[in-house]
């Protein structure tokens, strides 16, 4: 999910220093944020108001008031509103592509860098990249990974690794830091990685 275009400003900034040529390709279902996409300025810059996953579809997209937790997969009330208020929460049918089908019809062969942050659903993107990943047409991949009870069906590394792991090597985990952290459940029982 693109969001509201925050990390690919990141990114166009620093490609810019460099003098690098750069195109984007952004997908955002939450049409609420298109807007705010736009307003970054982003140059080189295509936005697809619908989804990635692992299949061609309709499917609900649960669209809540805090945007950044908006989800293909339904929070768990239980464990999301027991420490913190409750906000509304809309169901809206979206459009899924998947990836492999949007390179083909759009002649792309290769991708530089993928980021994937669809709040639990990140497995099911890459899913939809199968044909990519094995064909090693992405050169990296950054992608969240949420772990523990924030979703009604968690993630896990398996989900990753049995899609990845004959052609990609897991190069790192991002944090947030710069120091050596032990992140556990048991601390933060919702808690979610970037994976790299």
């Amino acid at each position: 999910g693109g969001n509201i275009g925050e990390y690919s400003k990141t990114i166009e900034i620093n490609l810019i220093k460099e003098k690098k040529e750069y195109e984007f390709y952004i997908f955002e279902p939450n049409l609420k944020l298109i807007n705010q996409i736009k307003e970054k300025n982003i140059k080189n810059c295509n936005i697809y108001e619908y989804g990635l996953g692992n299949i061609k579809e309709k499917k609900i997209f649960w669209q809540h008031d805090k945007h950044v937790q908006s989800s293909f997969v339904k929070v768990n009330e239980e464990y999301y509103f027991a420490r913190r208020p409750k906000y509304d929460i809309k169901d809206i049918e979206v459009e899924i592509e998947t990836l492999d089908n949007f390179a083909q019809k759009n002649k792309i062969n290769h991708i530089n860098f993928l980021k994937i942050d669809t709040q639990g659903f990140n497995s099911k993107v890459l899913e939809g990249a199968k044909e990519l990943i094995n064909n090693q047409a992405i050169d990296f991949i950054y992608s969240e990974c949420i772990l523990g009870n924030k979703y009604k069906n968690p993630e896990t590394f398996y989900d990753f690794e049995k899609i990845l792991h004959k052609n990609y090597d897991l190069y790192g985990i991002d944090t947030g830091t710069y120091y050596l952290e032990v992140v556990s459940r048991r601390f933060f029982p919702g808690f979610n990685l970037d994976l790299f």
